[in-house]
């Protein structure tokens, strides 16, 4: 729903394209956008930079598998390919690079492009840049980064064959970078080759981006910078995709995020872990996720808020509180940009989200049920709700009373002025006191009536509808009136009373 917390790499540097298998939502199987089951093919893949550059059909029949790569999932590209919508201008001509990959190659072949800006990774007119399988027939196989300046000197590294046999039939996380001085690979958080290279890539107008080549690969998660991430940044995405993968057994002994991955810090207010009714408040450093079971999947507006702070963590629905538990510590730091509502649109199944707020103090029970006032809210309400009952009862020719009461809230300033009532649309033999809210009157026949009973004050004004049924008792030789010496300020209600004829 709200978060500080949900991995965004555009805070690292300027993501140009984001491809991540990890959830079925993140593809669509059709024109319509319904996400394929495992197994099924697909016609997109979503781009999750917001950059538009979503994975589309080049060629073959790509499927999405829930257990491709480390039993997680992956696009099965093994005979397929794909472009990148609207890449052939928008990935030309650039200065800097940065690219992470997590992918599993099962094929024995040759000159075969993994990903890249290239129609032929063989030929270096055809290339701005791109990792390809040179030689996969070796044992251990050869891959290689091609290159291509501005000054049209191709510049071609073929990875150390030692540390690439980890690419083959397992999967492996890649990482390419180029900062227009050096070209340099790492294989699973271990520096690879690093060549020497001046100059900006070369322009390859006519070529979009594209992965695969129609051969046994299979890809979890693509990052594309055009930049050049710091040293401390790379480690960072390095382990957390290693861990995201399960492939932190792969890094070095001595990598920073070698036993656990980085702690981006934040916090959420999002469905918990456990799924279905279940909403947490997920904090970093401050007890990780707390959770509880809110009613909240009914198609009604509800109010959910949380606190924090003073030894206490809270989460409340619609006024009341549904769970509280001990804590002190502090949120860790975040720099990911706050989000309202999921980081992607799926299907349909987003909440609809309205009047969110952050108070920098910690609200009151008083003030958590103000807010939500009945249901009626706080903004451009009177502050106060009308809780006398809607329907009641009558008989005809004998006089009856109603009183209305309400509740006032807190707040701004003239919620607790004093209020003013009235009725609307009623019948001539009903009135109220203005300054009371007591209604009197006498129906003259029997029937079913309705009016409206309005209050006011110096913030605005509640109206609620009533509906007075009336029974005649003429047919009835005797009847009688009877008092009690209830003195209590809210009615009785379901008074059961025994009568001896």
């Amino acid at each position: 729903l709200i978060s500080k917390n949900t991995f965004d790499p555009g805070s690292f540097g300027e993501l140009k394209a984001w491809l991540d298998a990890t959830d079925p939502k993140y593809f669509s199987k059709d024109d319509s956008g319904n996400s394929p089951a495992s197994g099924e093919g697909f016609v997109k893949w979503y781009d999750l930079s917001g950059n538009q550059h979503h994975a589309s059909i080049d060629s073959g029949s790509p499927t999405w598998d829930s257990i491709g790569i480390n039993n997680k999932p992956a696009a099965n590209l093994s005979t397929a390919a794909l472009t990148l919508d609207n890449s052939t201008e928008a990935f030309d001509a650039w200065s800097k690079l940065h690219v992470f990959a997590v992918f599993k190659i099962t094929a024995t072949t040759t000159w075969k492009r993994i990903f890249g800006k290239t129609s032929s990774p063989s030929s270096a007119a055809s290339t701005a840049w791109t990792y390809f399988i040179r030689r996969g027939d070796y044992n251990p196989p050869m891959y290689a980064a091609h290159f291509r300046n501005n000054s049209d000197s191709a510049f071609m590294r073929p990875s150390n064959n030692s540390n690439t046999a980890s690419l083959k039939n397992s999967p492996g996380l890649f990482v390419m970078s180029w900062d227009g001085a050096n070209l340099i690979n790492r294989i699973d958080g271990s520096l690879n080759d690093t060549v020497a290279a001046t100059g900006t890539i070369g322009t390859l107008s006519s070529e979009p981006m594209k992965i695969g080549q129609s051969y046994g690969l299979y890809f979890s998660e693509l990052l594309i910078f055009q930049d050049k991430l710091s040293d401390a940044d790379q480690l960072k995405l390095e382990g957390y995709l290693a861990h995201k993968w399960a492939l932190s057994a792969d890094l070095p002994s001595g990598h920073t995020y070698k036993t656990s991955a980085p702690n981006f810090g934040g916090w959420a207010i999002k469905r918990a872990s456990s799924g279905g009714g279940v909403i947490a408040l997920e904090m970093e450093g401050a007890g990780g996720e707390f959770s509880t079971l809110a009613p909240i999947n009914d198609g009604e507006w509800h109010n959910l808020t949380t606190t924090f702070g003073g030894g206490s963590k809270k989460i409340y629905l619609d006024g009341n509180l549904l769970a509280s538990d001990a804590q002190s510590g502090s949120v860790t730091a975040s720099s990911f940009p706050l989000l309202i509502g999921d980081s992607f649109k799926s299907s349909g199944t987003e909440p609809k989200i309205d009047d969110v707020r952050f108070y920098r103090k910690i609200l009151s029970p008083l003030e958590v049920a103000s807010i939500y006032n009945k249901g009626a809210g706080d903004v451009g309400q009177p502050k106060f709700a009308i809780t006398s009952p809607n329907t009641l009862s009558a008989s005809a020719g004998r006089p009856f009373s109603y009183q209305i009461t309400s509740e006032t809230a807190y707040g701004i300033t003239g919620y607790n002025s004093a209020i003013t009532y009235e009725l609307l649309n009623n019948p001539s033999w009903l009135s109220v006191i203005s300054s009371t809210g007591l209604v009197t009157g006498t129906p003259p026949t029997a029937g079913s009536y309705t009016f409206e009973v309005k209050g006011t004050n110096a913030l605005g004004s509640r109206v609620k509808e009533v509906s007075l049924s009336v029974s005649s008792f003429a047919d009835w030789n005797y009847s009688l009136s009877f008092t009690t010496n209830y003195s209590g300020s809210s009615p009785l209600e379901d008074w059961n009373m025994l009568i001896r004829l």
